[in-house]
């Protein structure tokens, strides 16, 4: 009688191991299926197919999946976030149903031929796997089976993508350590896993520059990063520059105004002009005067700048991102 008590105990702190086990352990991305585009000439609504085949594939990889009527009651009340292929898309789905990662489907039928890719994103709508296949005069079930195996195979990877990458620098020549390894000088170009990394970029006069890159999984990405002056962004030309520039605009502004002389004179009452302004080649030489300092105005404002300017291009899911900074 005294042994069922021990067994039921031993039974209990068992289970509770192992969900303190459990508990330790990360958990793992949750899935969700994305938008599903269709473009060409597909003659037959292909929607329900591949979000079931979608659906199949990630359950065969054995990925960890938001509850699918989740997922459809959500698109029931926000319709374009099935079909809309754009990063803050694919963010705000994600969020709404507690999704890490995103699965999307992309068609495009041309004739006979049709082209798929799946794209696996993270929840902020970048990629970082990618399968593509084609085949030809495809039936819905075949195109249910290919979408089913690729998304299989993508969900089964060990790694995300391997990406070619290519990073530049200004100025050409740095020194580039990605993710504490030594790469050489720039422009580099080599392999990087889809992700985040860290970038150090450092020139011959010791200025450097530390920038997280994110590499989708989109081939031949390329990155640019513009090293900052040594001097602490300290300016060469300073206010020279504007007192140019006004000086320039001042000019010019005399130089057309002894162009709108050129002619005129002290005329008396009887229309006699003895005296005759000739002022057309003043005028020309001080509207050049006046273009040459805008001119060097316009060269020592970029000069002083060069340290100031950060360009970053990088491809997306949806297409090519590109930004630009400067100080005034």
């Amino acid at each position: 009688m005294r042994r069922a008590p021990l067994l039921l105990a031993a039974v209990t702190l068992a289970g509770r191991a192992g969900a303190a086990h459990a508990e330790g352990e990360p958990t793992p991305p949750q899935h969700a299926i994305g938008a599903i585009t269709v473009s060409g000439t597909a003659e037959a609504p292909l929607g329900a197919a591949l979000r079931a085949a979608a659906t199949e594939g990630l359950t065969a990889g054995g990925a960890a999946l938001v509850p699918p009527d989740t997922v459809s009651r959500l698109l029931a009340a926000m319709p374009e976030l099935a079909i809309c292929a754009t990063a803050d898309c694919h963010t705000r789905l994600a969020s709404a149903v507690g999704a890490t990662r995103l699965v999307t489907i992309a068609i495009d039928a041309k004739g006979e031929l049709y082209a798929l890719s799946i794209m696996l994103l993270d929840s902020r709508g970048r990629a970082l796997r990618r399968r593509t296949d084609e085949c030809v005069a495809c039936a819905v079930p075949e195109l249910q089976e290919r979408v089913t195996a690729a998304i299989r195979d993508a969900i089964s990877a060990i790694a995300d993508d391997t990406v070619t990458v290519t990073i530049e620098t200004t100025p050409p020549a740095a020194q580039l350590v990605v993710d504490g390894g030594d790469r050489g000088p720039t422009p580099w170009r080599g392999e990087l896993i889809a992700g985040p990394h860290q970038a150090t970029a450092t020139d011959d006069a010791g200025a450097s520059i530390a920038q997280e890159l994110f590499v989708e999984a989109i081939p031949d990405q390329r990155f640019a990063l513009v090293i900052p002056r040594r001097d602490g962004g300290r300016r060469r030309w300073g206010r020279l520059t504007y007192v140019a520039a006004g000086a320039g605009a001042a000019t010019i502004v005399g130089g057309i105004l002894l162009l709108g002389l050129d002619g005129d004179g002290s005329c008396d009452a009887a229309g006699s002009c003895p005296r005759q302004y000739e002022t057309t080649a003043g005028g020309v030489l001080t509207v050049g005067a006046g273009v040459a300092l805008l001119g060097a105005a316009g060269w020592m404002y970029w000069q002083d700048r060069g340290g100031e300017r950060s360009l970053t291009i990088a491809p997306t899911a949806a297409g090519v991102s590109a930004s630009y900074a400067t100080r005034f």
